[in-house]
């Protein structure tokens, strides 16, 4: 539990307004856009890469390019892994409520 109590939070939240999503990565700082504000185009390729092969090495990399925009070349020099990537992913969906469910890269016993 938090000892933070975040005055401008709680006026964001009643105000229906959500916090930004920010990725930190080795001191580099990504805002990340809520699912409302991804553009459609990119959010369309996502789509249709998952509904066509499922999650895949692919449609991963189209999903960070939805997430990250014009700076998804700049964070590739990570060179993420599929287990970091699914973790952005299900943080970036938790912080805007939504849920992903169990990644296709997790193994199931």
């Amino acid at each position: 539990m938090s000892d933070t109590f975040d005055l401008a939070a709680l006026r964001r939240e009643a105000k229906n307004e959500q916090t930004p999503f920010v990725l930190l990565y080795d001191g580099d700082r990504y805002e990340l856009p809520p699912p409302a504000e991804i553009d459609v185009e990119s959010l369309a390729e996502w789509a249709a890469a998952i509904n066509k092969d499922g999650v895949d090495a692919s449609s991963i990399a189209i999903g960070l390019q939805a997430l990250l925009g014009d700076r998804y070349d700049e964070f590739r020099k990570y060179r993420v892994t599929v287990a970091g990537a699914g973790a952005i992913f299900d943080a970036w969906a938790g912080h805007y409520g939504l849920q992903t469910g169990e990644s296709s890269a997790s193994s199931s016993s």
